[in-house]
């Protein structure tokens, strides 16, 4: 089975300098184009969570960030054809909009997740502070 190599499908756009006018359309990436990341987001949150699990059973430590910049590297120039191919050997998806299901049950996931930190940043804050005002009435 012969292999084609990934297609660069993503169009880059011109960076805007400050001052000047861009149409709002214009900044907006193209149905495909966010099609496309919103298939590689899925791969590489599954495949991460995959190999996760596989380290922790190894009793091993999972570096996320080095496995997504490897990952980039590897299948940022897919197709979106060619990840939904990967999407569903791997993982079982048949349809773009299996995929979508998952992608904003990730989207939530993580957007809870970022809430939950900035509670936590807070709380820390805020300790902070009250310990330095108790350190002013001890004096």
């Amino acid at each position: 089975m012969a292999t084609t190599a990934p297609r660069n499908t993503h169009r880059t756009h011109k960076a805007v300098k400050p001052g000047k006018y861009t149409n709002a359309l214009e900044q907006i990436l193209p149905v495909k184009d966010r099609t496309r990341l919103m298939l590689l987001s899925v791969l590489r949150n599954r495949t991460g969570l995959k190999l996760q699990d596989q380290f922790r059973a190894q009793s091993k430590d999972f570096d996320w960030d080095e496995f997504k910049a490897q990952f980039n590297a590897d299948y940022s120039e897919c197709s979106p054809k060619q990840l939904m191919r990967l999407l569903n050997e791997k993982f079982g998806f048949h349809t773009v909009e299996e995929v979508r299901t998952a992608y904003l049950e990730q989207s939530k996931i993580r957007r809870s997740r970022q809430a939950q930190q900035v509670l936590e940043d807070y709380d820390v804050e805020e300790k902070e502070t009250d310990y330095d005002a108790m350190d002013e009435y001890e004096d």
